[in-house]
């Protein structure tokens, strides 16, 4: 059974990136279709933004061959405008995961997202 989540940027970046570390897993599930990872326009353009950064120093090859491998395995939502009225996440740049997660109603959240929702509780229980 493949699972839909919704991925923050720092655990799809570390599952990118880090091809022998702890969340390499997490690559290697979506690539075999154990995991489906949802992404709306925002979170998309998020992941291009962060790729960018200095630190990274990756070429612009090598940000095409790393968003090759994670964007033909995931399912594009579309989020309704204006946002619902859902509570506000403790992060505000991760609020946009929270509307994803209630517009694709995905089956887990990412580890990270535990700890960044005030709520999660209830939507991790409610749904």
């Amino acid at each position: 059974m493949t699972l839909r989540v919704v991925l923050d940027t720092d655990i799809v970046l570390s599952a990118m990136l880090f091809k022998a570390g702890r969340l390499a897993w997490i690559r290697r599930a979506w690539q075999h279709q154990q995991l489906h990872p949802l992404v709306c326009r925002d979170t998309a353009n998020e992941l291009l933004r962060v790729l960018a950064y200095p630190k990274f120093e990756l070429t612009a090859q090598e940000k095409k061959d790393l968003l090759g491998d994670f964007l033909p395995y995931t399912e594009v939502i579309t989020l309704p405008t204006p946002w619902p009225d859902l509570p506000a996440c403790r992060d505000e740049k991760d609020q946009v995961f929270l509307f994803l997660r209630m517009q694709a109603r995905p089956m887990q959240w990412s580890p990270a997202m535990r700890t960044s929702l005030p709520c999660e509780a209830y939507f991790l229980d409610g749904y």
